[in-house]
């Protein structure tokens, strides 16, 4: 029993780490087929780093102007608080948070498996 549950954590880590797709300075278009569903990227997204790791999480980085970053979280009907002059804006979504900031927005997903 002990040898079954040592094999199952072993292909499961073996899955996780060799399993992970890592984009550098991509298109959101390319980081969207990547992410499969797992987060969608805004189309005008810009210079776009994704490291994901199907079933457990991904961090994502792009450039966004402000607007547009709004109307994104709006679309999806995440949290936005942002700070006292508005520069910089948190927001949450049902498996992860993130920031904006000068046009740049970065945030962490986990999954809900």
């Amino acid at each position: 029993m002990t040898l079954i549950a040592i094999c199952l954590a072993a292909a499961t880590w073996f899955a996780r780490t060799f399993g992970t797709v890592a984009l550098n300075n991509a298109t959101a278009e390319s980081a969207n087929r990547a992410l499969k569903g797992f987060a969608t990227i805004p189309e005008d997204a810009a210079s776009v780093f994704v490291r994901y790791t199907p079933g457990a999480s991904a961090t994502i980085k792009f450039n966004l102007p402000r607007s547009e970053f709004l109307s994104w979280c709006e679309s999806n009907e995440w949290a936005i608080v942002p700070d006292q002059d508005g520069r910089r804006f948190e927001f949450v979504t049902p498996r992860g948070s993130g920031s904006w900031y000068h046009d740049k927005v970065w945030f962490v997903l986990f999954s809900d498996r």
